[in-house]
Order: structure tokens, then C-alpha cells, then sequence
């Protein structure tokens, strides 16, 4: 056995997907960011697709367990510790829900005996309420997440809401915030858009994300229906998803198909971000949302939801942004209006938090990933 194996750390990185969203930006940071010299890393998704696929270092191996179709979930905790006592990796690092649950199953029910990591990305305790089979679910993450040998929580809130709600002991879970490559966000933001929506007599309003319950976008469109009674605006929505046609027909019942405008995934969201007036997220829920660290650094001013969890451990509201109540259309809308009415004070918002988001470098995450990983590679 050469020195150079006994130095590196096998490390198996868990998805469902690569799908765009923000846990799988976060795990694209981290293969991309563990240093090659002390780590073998391998990519093992349930189905190799997703929009970010091709996003995967070219050094990272990829390794698919071919889920096909929903039934075909029930033999993924054997295919995945099949693949665990083939390899033998010294830990194996899972993210999302579904993952984490392949991931948990496959350890104590195969009993490979490597050491597992669950990543936890939102707070369960509201996320899984919105979702199909909540109560099994929810029993599930209950059942289950305290048998991982360490769980890694994105915020603060999220650690007390698994520690309250999901029974898993507070010893094993560890706080690692998200953080973003801010050399990469500023390459991007610099590119020009493809899209002809920007002009220099309209403010646009964006928003980004996966067209779902959970991002509250009707909220918003009905919130922006109420801004164009008094500003000339438009609404940038960049995301794709089941909502899509429910949020269409929203859009045509209040008279706003010619002001909103919703082309769906777009691999360069941050040009879009960079040459709007404002950035609106408008979440019920959330677990530590990246997206508001990319838009701080693009320097465009923000308004949020204070939602469980997250923006309020980002923001400092009135001082790096705005913060409203949940499902407040009189608030969200006073927000905006104010914001539209004094550009020098959205200008100030947005200068403050380009200088803030120092405070979540990709370095940092990774570090505090390597940490962790180092704690069960012996």
C-alpha cells in the first residue's frame, strides 16, 4: 500500500441528483474545493442527471446507482452499501433528505460499518409538512437521523429545530454555514445577459429559485401586483418547477403577463441579479439560503422574508437588508415601495452587504467540511 492512499481520506459525496438547486451548488463548491492531496473523492447520485451535471470537476468520479422510477427506491439502501463494501471509503457525506435517508439506511441496516455524515439543508420541521407522506416522513427523520454519526446543520435554527423536533442529540451536530466563491460570482455577473428585459426607464424586480410552494412566489406576484399600482416595474422570476403553470395563470388573473417574466433555469443567474433593482426573496421556509450571499456580493439591494431559517442570520435587517414578516403583502409591498422611492438608500443597503459577505467564503465552508471529515478518518 503506497503512502501516498494512506494520506488521502476516501470520501463518498451523496446526492439525489445534480439538480439546481442550492444544496447541490453547496456540494459543487465542496468537490470542487477539498484538497485533492489529502482526499479521493467520489460523486454518488441516484440518477445522473440535473442541470449542474456538467458541473462536476472532470477529476471527481461519478458513480450512478440508476434509480428507476419511484419503486425502484426501495433497493437503493442495498445498491448504496453494496457500493460502500466495494470501495470502502472512510466516511460517506450525504445532503438532502432523501439522500440522507439512503444514506442512514444503508449504514444500520447493511451494517457496512463506515462512518456516515448527514448534511441538513432546510428546516424539516416546516419542509416536510408541505410535502407528500409527511407524517411517514416525518417519523422517518425522527427514526433514523439520530443514528447518523454526525449531522451537519446549515444554520442555528435548523440545529435546534433536529435537536427539539427529530430527537437527535445535540452532541452530534455540527453548524457549518454555506458560503459561495465570490471570484466566480463576480466572473459571471460581469457577462451579459441574454435576455432583452433590461433598460435603463424600468426597475426590475428579481427573484430566483425552484417554482415550488416553499419559495412563496405567488406571495410575490400578488405583492407586485399592488407595486404597479404606483411604480413602473418589472418582476424577473429564473427558476423552473411544478408551480410553473399555477403561477402563469396568477400572473394572467391579475392582469401582469406583459410585467412578469419567468424563463425558467438559467446557468448564469448572476448577470440577471447584477443589473436588477432589487432582489426579493419571498420563502416560507428556507435552510441557510446561498442565494442571498451571491446576490450581497453581486451588490444588488435585498429584500427577504424572515423565514425559519436562515435570513436573519445573514442579514442585518434596515442595515444589509430588509426583513418582513411571512405571508405580509402590506409589508412586502411597503418594502419594495420604499426601495423604489429612495434608490440612494437601496444603493447604501446593497454597499454595506457586498462588504459582509466576507464573512462566508468558500474557504471557510470547506475547512470547516475537512475538519469534520479529518474527525473520522483515521
Amino acid at each position: 500500500m503506497s503512502t501516498d492512499r494512506v494520506r488521502k481520506r476516501k470520501v463518498l459525496c451523496v446526492l439525489p441528483s445534480m439538480n439546481g438547486g442550492g444544496a447541490e451548488k453547496v456540494m459543487l463548491l465542496l468537490l470542487s474545493g477539498l484538497d485533492r492531496k489529502r482526499h479521493q473523492l467520489t460523486l454518488v447520485l441516484f440518477e445522473k442527471k440535473g442541470a449542474l451535471l456538467h458541473d462536476v470537476p472532470q477529476d471527481i468520479q461519478i458513480h450512478c446507482l440508476n434509480k428507476r422510477g419511484k419503486l425502484d427506491a426501495i433497493y437503493l439502501p442495498g445498491r448504496l452499501a453494496g457500493y460502500i463494501e466495494k470501495v470502502q471509503p472512510d466516511v460517506v457525506l450525504s445532503f438532502l433528505w432523501y439522500a440522507n435517508i439512503m444514506n442512514v439506511l444503508a449504514s444500520r441496516f447493511w451494517r457496512h460499518n463506515v462512518p456516515i455524515i448527514i448534511s441538513v439543508h432546510n428546516f424539516l420541521s416546516v419542509s416536510l409538512t408541505i410535502q407528500r407522506y409527511s407524517k411517514i416522513k416525518r417519523l422517518f427523520t425522527s427514526l433514523f437521523f439520530p443514528m447518523a454519526d454526525e449531522v451537519i446543520a446549515v444554520s442555528q435554527a435548523a440545529k435546534r429545530d433536529l435537536i427539539c423536533n427529530f430527537k437527535v442529540p445535540k452532541s452530534k451536530i455540527s453548524v457549518i454555514t454555506n458560503g459561495i466563491d465570490k471570484e466566480q460570482v463576480a466572473k459571471h455577473s460581469a457577462e451579459q445577459p441574454e435576455s432583452n428585459i433590461f433598460d435603463d426607464t424600468v426597475p426590475v424586480i428579481i427573484a430566483v429559485g425552484r417554482l415550488s410552494k416553499q419559495k412563496g412566489f405567488d406571495l410575490l406576484i400578488r405583492t407586485f401586483a399592488k407595486v404597479r399600482e404606483k411604480h413602473k416595474v418589472k418582476l424577473l422570476i429564473l427558476g423552473e418547477g411544478e408551480e410553473r403553470a399555477e403561477l402563469e395563470h396568477l400572473s394572467a388573473e391579475l392582469g401582469l403577463s406583459d410585467y412578469v417574466s419567468m424563463p425558467g433555469f438559467v446557468s448564469n443567474p448572476y448577470t440577471y441579479i447584477k443589473r436588477s433593482f432589487l432582489y426579493v426573496m419571498s420563502s416560507n421556509f428556507e435552510g441557510f439560503p446561498v442565494v442571498l450571499l451571491e446576490v450581497m456580493a453581486c451588490g444588488t439591494p435585498i429584500i427577504s422574508t424572515n423565514c425559519t431559517s436562515g435570513p436573519d442570520e445573514i442579514l442585518e435587517d434596515r442595515i444589509t437588508g430588509i426583513l418582513v414578516q411571512v405571508g405580509d403583502i402590506e409589508a412586502l409591498n411597503n418594502a419594495i415601495c420604499n426601495l423604489l422611492n429612495d434608490p440612494e438608500y437601496a444603493k447604501q443597503l446593497a454597499e454595506i452587504a457586498k462588504h459582509r459577505v466576507n464573512d462566508w467564503t468558500i474557504e471557510s465552508m470547506v475547512n470547516n467540511h475537512e475538519r469534520l471529515l479529518a474527525k473520522y478518518c483515521i
